[in-house]
């Protein structure tokens, strides 16, 4: 009687426990290790499409001007998108800055002030370490309009 019950239970469970041995570990256990790739420097890189703009040349340098009108619509997209992180004062103090884990810049401070504008453009477009992206919020014409501000703010002090 026990050999019966062990054979009607214990052979399914054998069973079972070899098939998933053999779906799961073999042979296909080793597909990621040995499948057919290119190593580094195997293969000579194609050339790009022909009429590729090169990265360089694609990057359009914003105007060396502070206009009164893009510092002022600047200043309109800072009090939208960046004051809640940074601050009215633009210290880094803003109400969501308490939550960080890493305090944003002080934008008037030094740190800041010595960037190129260049990377100033590239941190608001793609973003920072904390800082979120705003290429999908800001055209590329508003996010030279907030660095004029940003900008107007290091030379004579904190916002109005």
């Amino acid at each position: 009687m026990r050999l019966h019950r062990l054979l009607r239970l214990g052979l399914p469970v054998l069973g079972l426990g070899l098939m998933t041995g053999l779906v799961f570990g073999w042979p296909w256990s080793r597909d990621m290790v040995e499948q057919p790739a290119v190593r580094p420097f195997e293969v000579w890189m194609p050339l790009p499409p022909e009429g590729t703009v090169p990265q360089a040349t694609a990057w359009r340098p914003g105007p060396t001007a502070i206009t009164p009108e893009a510092v002022e619509a600047g200043r309109q997209l800072f009090r939208t998108y960046c004051v809640v992180c940074h601050g009215p004062m633009a210290k880094g103090t803003g109400p969501v800055a308490k939550k960080l884990k890493s305090r944003p810049y002080d934008i008037t401070g030094p740190f800041v002030a010595q960037k190129k504008d260049t990377s100033l453009y590239e941190t608001l477009r793609g973003g920072g370490v904390v800082m979120p992206p705003y290429r999908e919020a800001l055209s590329p014409t508003e996010t030279w309009a907030v660095l004029s501000y940003v900008r107007s703010l290091q030379r004579k002090g904190p916002p109005p």
